[in-house]
C-alpha cells in the first residue's frame, strides 16, 4: 500500500507499521479504539480533539503526541496518514493540510475495515444492541482461549477496555450503519440485532435504513453467517439479499433457531435455557438484567457456535459477562441505587426502564433524561414521552447538541418534553442545569430509590457527580420510602428488540 494513494477496502495496513498516524476526533467512541491497536503495530500516533478529556490524559501516558483544538500545525512533518473519525467535516484544518500534502486521509471505518482484513471478521450491527452483543462474544471467544483481536463502542473492564490485538484468528468489531459505514467492512460473519428508525439525520426514513442493512448482508461471503432477529419484523427478510448461511434468533419457543425458554429474572440477572439446532439444550445465566439481554445472549450464541466455540462454553463465558460500562452500570447500591446508562433512543429508553421494573419491581424509579440531538428530539418526541412514562418521577434536562443545525436547535426544546411527559400522568421536571438537576434529585428521590440516567451525551458526568455526592454524604435523601410502584411490566416484552 502506497500512503498517499486511495486505498481499497479489504487492504491492509502492514506498510505503516513503525510509520507516523495522526487522528482527528481522538476522544471519538469509535476512533479511540484503533489507536492502542496501531500502537501494537509500532506507528507513532499523534491527534487532536476539541476537548481536553480522561480518555486524551490517557493517551498521553501512552506516549500519543495530543493536542487540543484543532490547526493544521497539529498535523506534525513526516504524518503518512491522517485517519478521522464521522464527526470530523471536510473543513476541518487538519484534514485539509492533509490534502494539500498528499498524505492520505481515512475515515475510522476505512481503517477497520483494513484491519478486519486480516483477520477472520466478526460484524454485530443493528440499530441497538451492537456493544453489549460485540462484548459479549468477544468475553466468550476470550474465555475459550481464542484471543480475539476487537474495537467495540464501550469499555469493558473485564477485557481491558473497548479494542485489543489479539495473535487469535478472530477480529470482533461494532458496525455501525451512520454514515453507512460498514459498507467499509468486509466480515466473514455478521450479527443483526434489529433495525430501526434513527440517525433520521442522514437517512431519509426507515425503507433507506433498511436498504442500507440490505447492501451490508450482501457483502457476505457464500461460505459466511448470518444472525438475526426472528422477533424484529424489519429484520426477518435480510436472508434474501445475502448468499451466506443464516440463523435466526427468538424469545418465542420455535420461532427461530436459536431461542430461550424458561426465563427467570433473579436480581440483576437472569436463568435460561438455550435451545438451538438439532435439538441443543444448555442452562445459561446471565448477570445482567433485562429480557433484551438475553436476546442480546442469543445472538452471542448464535455466532459463537458458528465459530466453533461449544454451547458449554459459550454459557461458561456468558456467566462471566459483568457487562459494559454505561449500559446499565450500577455506580452506587446505598443509599439509594444510581444506574448510568447511553440509552438515547426511546426504544433504549423503554428497555432500561422496564428492565429496571423486572430486576426493582418495588422501587420507586426516578429517571434523569438528557435528550441527545435535537433532530431526534423533535422526530420522536411523542416516543419519548411514552418510554419516559415508565418511570415514577422524571428530571428532563437540557438537551446534548451533536451534528445539529441552528435550525435544529431552534426547532425543540427540552421543556417541551418535559410538557409532554407530564400529560400522561407522570411527575416530571425540568432542569435547567446540573446542579439544579441535583437539586430536583434531593427533593424526589428517597433510599428506596432507583435513579437511572439515560443519555449518550455528558449526563454520564452528572451520574457520576451524584453518586460520588452520596457516598460523600454531600446530598441526603429522605427516609420514608414510597409505596411500591403499580406499574406492570410483562417477563418477556416480545416486541421490543435487544438492545445496547
Amino acid at each position: 500500500m502506497q500512503l498517499g494513494s486511495q486505498v481499497p477496502v479489504g487492504g491492509d495496513l502492514s506498510s505503516i507499521r513503525g510509520g507516523r498516524v495522526h487522528v482527528v476526533g481522538l476522544g471519538g467512541t469509535g476512533v479511540r479504539g484503533l489507536v492502542p491497536l496501531l500502537l501494537d503495530r509500532g506507528v507513532r500516533v499523534s491527534g487532536s480533539d476539541k476537548d481536553d478529556s480522561p480518555v486524551i490524559a490517557k493517551f498521553r501516558r501512552d506516549g500519543v503526541e495530543c493536542s487540543v483544538g484543532h490547526s493544521d500545525r497539529n498535523v506534525l512533518p513526516g504524518t503518512d496518514l491522517v485517519l478521522i473519525s464521522a464527526a470530523v467535516t471536510p473543513d476541518n484544518p487538519e484534514v485539509r493540510v492533509a490534502k494539500q500534502r498528499s498524505i492520505a486521509v481515512l475515515k475510522y471505518a476505512q481503517c477497520l475495515g483494513f484491519l478486519m482484513g486480516e483477520k477472520e471478521g466478526i460484524a454485530i450491527s443493528g440499530t441497538h444492541g451492537k456493544t453489549t452483543t460485540s462484548a459479549m462474544v468477544c468475553s466468550v471467544l476470550v474465555h475459550a482461549g481464542r484471543d480475539p483481536s476487537f474495537v467495540i463502542g464501550g469499555d469493558h473492564s473485564d477485557l481491558g477496555g473497548g479494542s485489543r490485538s489479539g495473535n487469535g484468528s478472530h477480529f470482533v468489531a461494532e458496525a455501525c450503519e451512520f454514515d453507512r459505514s460498514f459498507l467499509n467492512l468486509r466480515p466473514r460473519a455478521t450479527v443483526v440485532t434489529n433495525i430501526e428508525e434513527d440517525h433520521l439525520d442522514y437517512f431519509e426514513s426507515l425503507s433507506d435504513i433498511q436498504g442500507a442493512f440490505r447492501q451490508f448482508v450482501g457483502l457476505l461471503p457464500e461460505d459466511g453467517f448470518l444472525v438475526y432477529s426472528a422477533d424484529d419484523p424489519n429484520s426477518c427478510r435480510l436472508p434474501e439479499s445475502s448468499r451466506a448461511r443464516s440463523n435466526s434468533f427468538s424469545l418465542e419457543p420455535g420461532k427461530g433457531d436459536w431461542w430461550a425458554e424458561d426465563v427467570e429474572f433473579r436480581g440483576e440477572g437472569s436463568t435460561f435455557d438455550v435451545i438451538g439446532p438439532g435439538g441443543l439444550r444448555v442452562p445459561f445465566e446471565l448477570v445482567v438484567p433485562g429480557d433484551h439481554n438475553v436476546r442480546n445472549a442469543l445472538a452471542c450464541t448464535a455466532v459463537c457456535s458458528w465459530a466453533g466455540i461449544p454451547l458449554e462454553e459459550i454459557a461458561a463465558g456468558l456467566r462471566r459477562f459483568r457487562g459494559v460500562r454505561r449500559r446499565f452500570d450500577v455506580l452506587a447500591r446505598k443509599p439509594c441505587t444510581v444506574v448510568d446508562d447511553y440509552a438515547h433512543h426511546p426504544t433504549e429508553v423503554e428497555t432500561v426502564l422496564r428492565a429496571a421494573r423486572q430486576t426493582y419491581p418495588d422501587r420507586q424509579l426516578v429517571c434523569v433524561f438528557q435528550p441527545h440531538q435535537y433532530s431526534r428530539l423533535r422526530r420522536m418526541l411523542e416516543g419519548f414521552a411514552d418510554a419516559l412514562s415508565l418511570a415514577d418521577d422524571v428530571i428532563i434536562t437540557q438537551v446534548y447538541r451533536a451534528r445539529d443545525s441552528e435550525a435544529d436547535v431552534r426547532s425543540v426544546q427540552a421543556s417541551v418534553l418535559n410538557k409532554a411527559v407530564g400529560s400522561r400522568g407522570v411527575s416530571s421536571s425540568y432542569a435547567e442545569d446540573f446542579p439544579r438537576a441535583i437539586e430536583l434529585l434531593e427533593a424526589v428521590a428517597r433510599t428506596d430509590s432507583v435513579v437511572i440516567f439515560l443519555g449518550a451525551g455528558d449526563v454520564t458526568d452528572l451520574a457520576g457527580e451524584f453518586a460520588s455526592a452520596l457516598s460523600g454524604g454531600r446530598v441526603r435523601l429522605e427516609r420514608e420510602p414510597r409505596a411500591p410502584s403499580t406499574s406492570v411490566v410483562p417477563a418477556i416484552v416480545h416486541a421490543t428488540p435487544g438492545l445496547c
